[in-house]
């Protein structure tokens, strides 16, 4: 289990706020391809002067791991009384594919005159990507007549990263295609969002229509994009005699 706060309540310095936030605590989820993971934070100022305030990151044992770093924009500014601020905020992981769980911190608002605060920000890290299609066989890979093949596939991947937790890496999109050389004779089967696992189909020696496949040499081919956006792409061989 994992959890993280901005530390215990006290009841003095709450009222001596200089500002409040929105939200109490910042959870940005995953990072894009890019490393970076975004969001808004409010921050008002619920007195009645103007306060200069300064923002930054300060960084748990699990940022510091991961070279977790933040941008936010404007990092220094003046909040005029009883103004609300909404600032972008983007938290960058340096090696985004190299952990798992959740890292994070907390962004240190500090006014020029009263108490900092700080709001608990999080983001949530995957781990190595995971290929969508783990195997793929093809049992016999020759047909003929009406004899039938078995496709099997294993899909995604289900990991216990030691925090109780179970992190499953399914499949959001899978197709099954019949090519000749270079020209695709059919679809076979289309499906989404499919959960890690274990897959079985009946491959026959017929192409679009129904109509029986004349003799010769054909692909199979597996394409698959996993939720962590990691994709495949496996040709298995068939032959029809």
């Amino acid at each position: 289990m994992q959890a993280q706060g901005g530390g215990r309540p006290d009841a003095g310095r709450a009222s001596a706020a200089i500002v409040a936030t929105s939200p109490v605590s910042l959870s940005l989820g995953r990072p894009g391809h890019d490393g970076v993971a975004r969001g808004v934070l409010r921050v008002e100022n619920v007195t009645d002067a103007a306060h200069t305030l300064s923002l930054g990151l300060q960084r748990d044992a699990a940022g510091d791991a991961v070279g977790l770093t933040a941008a936010i924009d404007p990092a220094r500014f003046v909040l005029a009384p009883h103004a609300i601020a909404a600032l972008p905020v983007e938290v960058r992981v340096a090696d985004v594919s190299a952990a798992s769980g959740v890292a994070g911190g907390w962004i240190a608002i500090k006014p020029d005159d009263g108490p900092a605060q700080r709001v608990p920000i999080a983001v949530a890290l995957p781990g190595p990507a995971t290929s969508p299609v783990r195997s793929a066989t093809l049992t016999p890979a020759e047909l003929t007549g009406a004899a039938t093949a078995r496709l099997s596939l294993a899909l995604g991947a289900a990991t216990a990263p030691g925090d109780g937790t179970v992190r499953l890496a399914a499949v959001s999109s899978l197709s099954l295609e019949l090519y000749r050389g270079s020209r695709r004779i059919a679809v076979l089967y289309t499906a989404r969002e499919l959960l890690p696992g274990r897959y079985g189909f009946t491959v026959r020696a017929l192409g679009a229509g129904g109509a029986a496949l004349p003799a010769g040499r054909y692909r199979i081919v597996v394409r698959a994009t996993g939720t962590d956006g990691a994709t495949s792409r496996v040709s298995l061989r068939l032959r029809v005699t």
